[in-house]
């Protein structure tokens, strides 16, 4: 008896889904030309922005600043609008933070403390684009309760700033006298 072995059979197909296919049809770019033309705003530009608008009007005893983090597991970026008086051992008040989802800038949230506002980015009143925000934030930097909140931190930090200058200056004249 004889076997006959078929050596032309193919070897038997393992399971699992087919494999991409290669060579002309996917070696062209899929993306749309225009994906980037039209720039986005995103809530931490408009507030690096605003931050440094207010730079200009306190000077250098009120530093302030926008801290940017990232919570991973829920996929949030925070940004907080933080001033900061060096003299007082760098106190730290947050005058607003603005919150929104990494996969989409909009809609996003605010928070501000001063005027006792809270609204979240999945709420149906989040601010929805750019535009909005910055219409948000101009009425917030209005509010009589934050234009006093930074007027008593600019105050404060003016204050301190010149203490701690004729401290420093009575220190090196202590030094110069020890010579």
């Amino acid at each position: 008896m004889s076997r006959s072995s078929d050596h032309s059979a193919a070897p038997p197909r393992a399971s699992g889904p087919p494999p991409f296919p290669s060579g002309p049809a996917t070696a062209q770019s899929l993306w749309p030309a225009d994906l980037l033309d039209k720039p986005l705003r995103i809530p931490q530009g408009v507030l690096e922005a605003q931050a440094g608008h207010l730079r200009d009007i306190v000077g250098g005893e009120l530093h302030v600043e926008v801290r940017s983090t990232a919570d991973m597991m829920t996929g949030v970026a925070t940004h907080r609008f933080v001033l900061r008086i060096r003299a007082l051992d760098k106190y730290e008040y947050e005058l607003l933070r603005v919150s929104h989802h990494l996969a989409r800038a909009y809609p996003c949230g605010l928070r501000c403390d001063a005027v006792k506002l809270a609204v979240t980015c999945d709420a149906p009143k989040a601010i929805q684009d750019d535009r909005a925000l910055a219409a948000t934030l101009g009425n917030l930097f209005k509010a009589d309760a934050v234009r006093t909140c930074v007027r008593s931190l600019h105050a404060q930090a003016v204050v301190e700033g010149e203490r701690a200058k004729k401290h420093r200056g009575r220190r090196a004249a202590d030094d110069e006298s020890k010579r």
